[in-house]
């Protein structure tokens, strides 16, 4: 059941790409055969699993956050850096920080590391198996609590409840004894 509701969803959701990208028109006769491939790739590309998922009206609200947090962060983080940059007196003092990342969907990791490059005064240089590299262009910034908000979005939009406790610690994963790492 899990295929064939994963192959009418992104079915629908490419029609209507192509509905809207070909504002209406259609040209039906070249675009099903698109549709058809389109959804065949992502199927094979991303095979739908069957897992426990958060309930609907949670991943709702984290969606609609995700999009709040990028509206919100867009405007203010273009003002921020407008403000440092085109100041009398030029007000950085850049750092290099590693937040970590909960997130465990690759889609979400993505997604962190490109949405977290619009908080103010920041650039996502590396996304890495513990967390995300980032670039703050003044250390007192408020980057790591900005990018948890947004990590905390993402796990209960991408990850099942089980693999996720958002009241628990992460810890660095431990290295074997006697081997240094890079």
């Amino acid at each position: 059941m899990t295929a064939i509701r994963a192959l009418l969803l992104r079915g629908s959701v490419l029609a209507l790409v192509w509905w809207l990208m070909t504002q209406g028109d259609g040209l039906w006769y070249y675009g099903v055969p698109v549709v058809v491939v389109a959804t065949a790739v992502s199927l094979a590309l991303t095979r739908p699993t069957r897992r426990d998922r958060h309930p609907w009206p949670a991943r709702l609200r984290a969606g609609v956050g995700v999009l709040r947090w990028f509206l919100v962060h867009s405007v203010t983080g273009g003002l921020d850096v407008g403000r440092r940059v085109l100041g009398r007196r030029l007000d950085i003092d850049p750092v290099d920080d590693h937040v970590p990342v909960r997130v465990a969907s690759p889609l979400g990791r993505v997604l962190l590391a490109d949405l977290g490059s619009l908080t103010p005064g920041s650039l996502s240089v590396d996304l890495t198996s513990t967390g995300l590299d980032v670039h703050v262009l003044h250390r007192d910034m408020p980057v790591r609590e900005q990018l948890a908000d947004l990590d905390a979005l993402l796990v209960v939009l991408f990850d099942p409840p089980e693999q996720f406790d958002p009241h628990e610690p992460t810890d660095p994963p431990e290295t074997p004894t006697g081997k240094a790492t890079p």
